[in-house]
């Protein structure tokens, strides 16, 4: 019985290491830019209006662009310290007129070693309309960029990449930059929207597998031990 609880015990702090923030480790953000103006919403803000620690939720315009809602998530609403994980999410933005809109989201204080990132987007573009969708580790590119040409259709793309983050503070970025050209208010309708769901999220290597395999085994030992 003294064992299943050390064990207990043993998993219930391991869980909340899991989950614990990172010292140094700074609020996500959330920008917008069309290269003049920049709107930058930090998580918990006044200009955040979504009450739930670990998500940004605005809405508004950025120059000539106009943004329904765009919505960011991370830890703790999703994923863990070691567990990462980073979502931006649009919802039918547009552009009155030619011009380039960058969304940034950026989250720190991951702490998981040797994992494998897994980089997936999907949405829907408008007319003339390109998109170039990446994500960033500690600043360098986790995969090769996702182009769409400016055609109105569905997007799709998928990419994985394996890497060992160092440290307890690694910094996850998400970017996707939105481009209208060759717009004309003569022979276009002037909303030209577009929707998209860019997600960034941790793949634990082989060896983790093995070890929680590992810890159930023991788990189911010693309550094997326990009921003898």
């Amino acid at each position: 019985m003294k064992k299943l609880t050390l064990l207990a015990l043993a998993v219930l702090t391991l869980a909340f290491l899991m989950q614990a923030p990172i010292a140094g480790a700074t609020p996500m953000t959330l920008s917008l830019s069309d290269g003049t103006n920049t709107q930058t919403i930090t998580d918990g803000s006044l200009a955040d209006i979504n009450p739930i620690t670990g998500a940004i939720t605005w809405g508004g315009s950025v120059g000539s662009w106009v943004l329904n809602v765009a919505t960011g998530t991370s830890k703790p609403f999703l994923g863990s310290a070691a567990d990462p994980q980073l979502d931006l999410n649009s919802v039918d933005a547009y552009a009155s007129n030619n011009g380039t809109l960058t969304l940034t989201l950026i989250d720190s204080g991951f702490s998981m070693d040797n994992i494998g990132l897994i980089d997936n987007v999907g949405g829907t573009l408008g007319a003339d309309t390109t998109g170039t969708f990446s994500a960033s580790l500690n600043g360098h590119q986790v995969d090769i960029g996702a182009l769409f040409p400016s055609t109105p259709h569905s997007i799709s793309s998928s990419s994985l990449a394996a890497y060992a983050l160092a440290g307890d503070n690694n910094t996850l970025e998400i970017q996707d930059v939105l481009t209208v050209s060759g717009f004309s208010p003569n022979n276009h309708n002037p909303i030209t929207e577009t929707s998209f769901d860019h997600n960034l999220s941790s793949v634990p290597e082989p060896s983790t597998f093995l070890l929680m395999g590992l810890g159930l085994l023991g788990a189911a030992f010693f309550m094997k031990r326990a009921i003898a």
